[in-house]
């Protein structure tokens, strides 16, 4: 080969080198993509199995306040709070308290959930307080808890910002964005509403 051949092969060869290493690179941050959606989907779905099956099982626990029969749960956009019964099989106290709260954090909005030990006979949700969170789901939307059912026994069902003490859960509830549908938009029907004594006839 004389010098100028020489060259120009190494030029082809450089461009064809360049090329290849384009390629690669692209391949590998579609590949990081693709695998950094699927982990936020994977997240996703778990996080909303987790939440929907622990509201399915919300325990209407009732406490005497004054006169009235208030089922422990408070209900607010940005957290809720509820009592659930663990199974017999698992060690402990048979009550947990659970909280679940929307937090921004840095532009990602994050459902926090805490659960401590609660004892009915000093019942306050509060002690998830002592307890530090754990991220079960993460947006980049904002999110917001809205319960569904009525707030006086004349009033019709509609979904409302809050849920006040009450004698009765509500009917259903749902993390959304806002009003309108939109993704992910988890509505949860609570199966126990009343406490289980409502049921019981002429007692």
């Amino acid at each position: 080969f004389t010098l100028v051949e020489l060259l120009v092969s190494m030029a082809v060869l450089a461009l064809v080198a360049v090329t290849m290493a384009a390629g690669l690179r692209f391949t590998a941050r579609a590949v990081a993509s693709t695998d950094h959606r699927r982990e936020a989907m994977e997240e996703l779905t778990l996080g909303l199995s987790v939440l929907r099956g622990e509201l399915e099982r919300a325990e209407p626990l009732v406490r005497k306040v004054g006169n009235r029969d208030l089922v422990m749960f408070s209900g607010l956009g940005e957290r809720l709070r509820f009592v659930n019964v663990e199974p017999p099989y698992l060690a402990g106290l048979p009550y947990l308290a659970y909280e679940y709260a929307v937090t921004l954090d840095d532009g990602v909005y994050r459902v926090d959930l805490r659960r401590a030990p609660f004892d009915p006979d000093q019942p306050d949700l509060a002690a998830v307080e002592s307890v530090a969170p754990r991220t079960v789901l993460r947006l980049t939307r904002p999110l917001r808890f809205t319960y569904w059912g009525r707030l006086r026994p004349r009033d019709p069902p509609a979904w409302h910002d809050e849920w006040p003490p009450g004698p009765a859960l509500p009917e259903a509830i749902r993390l959304a964005q806002g009003e309108a549908p939109g993704w992910p938009d988890l509505v949860v029907p609570l199966r126990i509403t009343a406490p289980w004594y409502c049921g019981a006839g002429g007692s």
